[in-house]
C-alpha cells in the first residue's frame, strides 16, 4: 500500500469507498413491535472515551447534568499497572476537573474496545449497558498523523459496533448516537462558501489517514440512518468538531500529551522561543471553549431527529489578530507575516531546531494558509443547525474570545513547562 502522504486522491478515494462499503451492511433489525420496554425519561450515557481533553470534560458535564442517571465511561485497557479510576483521577485533577464524579454511583468505568465482540468485557457487563443504554457518545480516537486509512479500520469497525449495539437495544426508540467526528473531513472542501453542515464529498477528506476514516465513519452513520431493514430508523448525529481551546482556567493539552488534535495551537505557542517570531493572520478563527464545547454536544441530544450533521464551532468568529498579538506580547517575540514564519519553521525543520512532535504538527498546519476561509486554512463552518439544537450556542452571552484568554494559556503552559 502506497503511504499516507503518496497515495494519489483517487486511490484514497477508492479506498475511502470500499471502507464504507464493507462496514454498512447487514445492519441489524430493531425489533420494535415485540417489545414491552418503556423508554426512560431521563438517559443512561455510554460514554466511549472519557481519558482526553472533551471526553473527560464531557464525563463530568454527564455526571452532573439532572437529566442523566448514569454515565458508563468505556474507555481502553490499561497499558501499565494503574487501574482506570487511577488514570482517570489524574486526568481530572490535572484539568482542574472534580475528580469527584468518579466517587458517586452515578459514574460507572468499565475498560474495553469498543472494535471487540462485546467491546471486550464480560457477559453480565455487557448486558448491563446494552440494557440501561439510551444515548452513546463516542469521542474516543487515537490520532496518528502518519498512519494512513487502514491502519484506522479497527477504529472504525468500533463504530460500526456501536451501531449495532444501539439498533439491538431493547428500547422502542433506539440510542441514539453522536459520534464526534472532525473538521478535518472539510480541509480540502472549496472555499468559495461555508462548509454546510451536511453529507460532505470524500475528496474533502482525503489527504491524511485520520480524516479520511472519519469520513468513513460519517457514511457508515448515515447509511445505518437510511437503512431499510434496520426496520425502526437509527438516529444518528455526526459532530464535527472544530478547534477546541482551554477553559477558563487556562488549561490546553501539550503537544507532548500526544492527546489532542488541537495541540497545534500548543505547538505554536512552544515553537515561538526557537522562532523568535509569532505567526500574524488576517482572517479569524471559530475555536470554542472546552467546556463550553462539552455543555454543546449534551444539548445536541435533543437534536431534532432530521438533524444529522452539525458544526461544534463557535457562532461568531474573532480575529486571528486579536489573538496573535496577545500571545506575541506575552511570549516577547515579535508578530510577524505569515509567510514569514512559515520560512523561519521550514528552516528550523532543516536544522532540527524543533522537537519531532511539534513539527509534525506546524508542518500541516504550515502547509494549508492559503486555502481555507479561515486563519491558517481551516474550513469555514457554517452552525446553524448546531446553533439551532444547541442553547449553549445560540445564547447571545456566549463569550468571545480575547486577549485575556490568551493570557490565561500562556500562563497555564509555563505552569506544566511548555514555554
Amino acid at each position: 500500500m502506497e503511504s499516507n502522504t503518496t497515495a494519489p486522491q483517487t486511490t484514497r478515494v477508492d479506498a475511502m469507498q470500499a471502507m464504507v462499503t464493507k462496514h454498512s451492511s447487514n445492519f441489524p433489525r430493531h425489533h420494535t413491535i415485540l417489545l414491552r420496554a418503556a423508554q426512560p425519561p431521563i438517559d443512561v450515557v455510554l460514554l466511549v472515551g472519557s481519558m482526553r481533553a472533551l471526553g473527560s470534560q464531557l464525563l463530568v458535564r454527564l455526571a452532573e447534568h439532572t437529566r442523566v442517571r448514569r454515565v458508563y465511561a468505556l474507555g481502553a485497557p490499561s497499558t501499565d499497572q494503574t487501574t482506570v479510576h487511577e488514570r482517570l483521577t489524574k486526568v481530572l485533577e490535572e484539568r482542574g476537573l472534580d475528580a469527584g464524579v468518579l466517587g458517586t454511583d452515578k459514574v460507572v468505568l468499565v475498560e474495553g474496545d469498543p472494535a471487540q465482540p462485546s467491546f471486550g468485557l464480560s457477559e453480565d457487563t455487557y448486558k448491563e449497558i446494552h440494557r440501561r443504554t439510551t444515548l452513546i457518545i463516542h469521542t474516543a480516537w487515537a490520532e496518528d498523523l502518519t498512519a494512513n486509512l487502514s491502519s484506522y479500520e479497527s477504529q472504525v469497525k468500533g463504530v460500526r459496533n456501536l451501531i449495532d449495539f444501539a439498533l439491538t437495544s431493547k428500547y422502542p426508540t433506539p440510542p441514539r448516537v453522536l459520534f464526534l467526528s472532525s473538521q478535518a473531513v472539510l480541509q480540502y472542501a472549496p472555499p468559495s462558501a461555508p462548509c454546510s453542515e451536511s453529507p460532505v464529498d470524500p475528496s474533502w477528506a482525503a489527504g491524511t489517514g485520520s480524516a479520511e476514516a472519519k469520513w468513513v465513519c460519517e457514511q457508515i452513520l448515515y447509511a445505518a440512518g437510511a437503512a431499510p431493514e434496520a426496520r425502526t430508523r437509527l438516529n444518528p448525529l455526526v459532530v464535527r468538531v472544530g478547534t477546541l481551546c482551554g477553559t477558563p482556567n487556562g488549561a490546553w493539552a501539550p503537544p507532548d500529551s500526544d492527546s489532542d488534535a488541537d495541540a497545534w495551537f500548543p505547538s505554536l505557542v512552544q515553537s515561538a522561543a526557537a522562532l523568535g517570531c509569532f505567526p500574524d493572520d488576517s482572517k479569524a478563527v471559530n475555536w470554542l471553549p472546552l467546556d463550553r464545547a462539552a455543555d454543546a454536544i449534551i444539548d445536541f441530544r435533543k437534536a431534532s431527529p432530521a438533524t444529522h450533521t452539525v458544526h461544534l464551532a463557535h457562532p461568531r468568529p474573532v480575529s486571528w489578530h486579536v489573538l496573535a498579538a496577545a500571545a506575541a506580547d506575552a511570549l516577547a517575540v515579535p508578530l510577524v507575516p505569515y509567510h514569514v514564519w512559515v520560512e523561519k519553521l521550514e528552516a528550523a525543520a532543516t536544522d532540527c531546531q524543533l522537537r519531532v512532535p511539534v513539527l509534525r504538527q506546524l508542518l500541516q498546519i504550515g502547509g494549508g494558509c492559503e486555502g481555507g476561509r479561515m486563519a491558517f486554512g481551516f474550513a469555514d463552518m457554517a452552525t446553524a443547525l448546531a446553533t439551532e439544537a444547541s442553547p449553549t450556542l445560540a445564547d447571545p452571552d456566549l463569550r468571545q474570545l480575547n486577549g485575556e484568554d490568551v493570557g490565561h494559556w500562556v500562563a497555564y503552559w509555563r505552569k506544566v513547562g511548555l514555554c
